[in-house]
């Protein structure tokens, strides 16, 4: 993961923040995040919608 897609702080834009805690909703399409910024402390909270692949076959 390169800088450009990492998730950033809210309160203070680093790219280094760490995950506390994970859920998936019921139907595992989004995962709930709980993240922290270590340099400030803010503690906030990501949701990521699962996309799905689909591959060609020849």
């Amino acid at each position: 993961m390169n800088d450009q897609t990492r998730i950033r702080c809210p309160k203070c834009g680093t790219a280094q923040t760490g995950v506390i805690d994970s859920r998936e909703n019921a139907d595992h399409t989004v995962v709930r995040r709980r993240r922290k910024c270590p340099v400030c402390g803010e503690k906030f909270t990501t949701y990521e919608r699962y996309s799905p692949k689909t591959f060609k076959e020849n």
